[in-house]
């Protein structure tokens, strides 16, 4: 593990400034700067103004916190034009993207949103999957087998959810491309921090695309529905007394998708990275795939997306500290994972730790994960199938690369050959 080196306020400020010529060591390890927040400022106003709650209490307390908005025209002004939610679907209501995911919506609306979605996602119905996401891991891996050395990230991680969530949505196959793109572009307009506008331009013929494309597909499945996600979408909207706008359908289903294939295959990837770091642990996991579910929560808690914004719409204490309406806050998510006053020796990776599912990677309280099922069935899934039916595996770089991102924590190769 690395050592934070400048002061908290400059480590803080460092981190929050994408292109910074300091940012690389806490991209590539942020922990110690998370130990460093936990210890001496667990609820913390930084100097470019988010405030940032890293202890595990705290930060489930702000997860339920009714004065925490996670409104997206205050909690991430990310939006890059000003369309009104009721205008008809075009390049503006495109740059609005995220005011249409429940994720970034406060109640009533994220109500009426979840349960338009809840049924494709109740585990009766993400359980009809787990056969065809065996199907499809074993059809990845077996090209591999005849190969040197490969991307697992690119060649297996990221095609296990990509190809199921294209199906689950009744989405072509060969979209697929487009679809990994579009969800990069989204995932990156999420950052904290100043864009380029030659990325603001890229990013907003992106989204117009994007939207085009699945405007056009909901309305094909309004013509033709079937037992896709997006039929089931259109379906539950006659049980409401205020349905879905059109714009709310399609920035739904464009959610499903990104959170559907990205943060997915982070899991995948991140997850094989750090059993292979630990030979203990992947020698346990592979003499016995009975611990492959509580490795999965271990893999969660071990490496999770590391913030998600709120907003004070009133004063909200945390302690000795008033967050004032207004402000913006930042519950991190990678910090409280690993508070030693939660579990023991955090920053050890433990397939067995007895308390792993208590992370807090999918959220809590009334945004917490709607597709985490889906989620821990993938991961389970494509680790599985890794760990019973090929060989094992070494890393070529033992130095891993991290992409500069402040949200996610996600490699951006992972190039490994078959062990012996």
């Amino acid at each position: 593990m690395t050592t934070a080196t400048g002061s908290l306020d400059e480590d803080v400020t460092i981190w929050l400034t994408p292109g910074h010529a300091d940012r690389g060591r806490l991209i590539e390890d942020p922990y110690p700067l998370f130990d460093r927040l936990r210890d001496e400022a667990p609820v913390y106003k930084s100097q470019p103004g988010p405030w940032f709650v890293t202890r595990f209490p705290d930060v489930l307390q702000s997860l339920r916190e009714p004065g925490f908005s996670r409104d997206a025209s205050r909690a991430m002004n990310r939006h890059l034009g000003s369309a009104s939610g009721d205008e008809p679907l075009s390049e503006d209501a495109a740059e609005r993207l995220f005011e249409t995911w429940m994720l970034y919506r406060d109640p009533p609306a994220h109500e009426r949103l979840r349960r338009m979605m809840n049924k494709a996602f109740l585990p009766k119905s993400i359980e009809r999957w787990s056969a065809r996401a065996e199907e499809i891991a074993l059809e990845l891996l077996a090209p591999l087998r005849d190969e040197a050395e490969f991307d697992l990230l690119d060649r297996y991680a990221a095609q296990l959810p990509l190809r199921i969530i294209c199906e689950m949505i009744g989405m072509p196959s060969d979209r697929a491309a487009d679809l990994a793109a579009w969800s990069h572009t989204i995932v990156m307009l999420q950052e904290p921090g100043e864009r380029t506008p030659e990325f603001d331009a890229q990013a907003k013929s992106s989204l117009v695309e994007c939207f085009a494309y699945f405007r056009e597909l909901v309305a094909e499945k309004r013509r033709h529905p079937g037992d896709d996600i997006i039929s089931i979408l259109l379906e539950s909207e006659h049980a409401e007394a205020n349905p879905a706008t059109d714009r709310e359908i399609v920035g739904s289903c464009i959610l499903l998708n990104v959170a559907g294939q990205e943060t997915t295959m982070h899991r995948i990837s991140n997850g094989t990275l750090y059993l292979l770091d630990n030979p203990d642990q992947y020698r346990a996991l592979r003499n016995d795939l009975s611990l492959m579910p509580n490795a999965i929560e271990e893999i969660l808690r071990y490496s999770s997306v590391n913030a998600l914004p709120r907003y004070a719409t009133r004063d909200v204490r945390f302690g000795d500290h008033v967050i004032p309406e207004g402000d913006i806050v930042l519950p991190v998510l990678g910090a409280a994972n690993r508070d030693p006053g939660y579990f023991d020796d955090p920053h050890n990776f433990d397939i067995r730790r007895p308390n792993a599912r208590d992370h807090l990677t999918f959220g809590n309280g009334i945004h917490y994960c709607l597709g985490v099922h889906l989620a821990r069935l993938e991961a389970n899934t494509a680790l599985t199938v890794l760990n019973r039916d090929a060989p094992e595996l070494e890393l070529v770089d033992d130095t891993p690369r991290w992409r500069d991102t402040f949200t996610a924590r996600s490699l951006q190769r992972m190039p490994v050959r078959w062990a012996g």
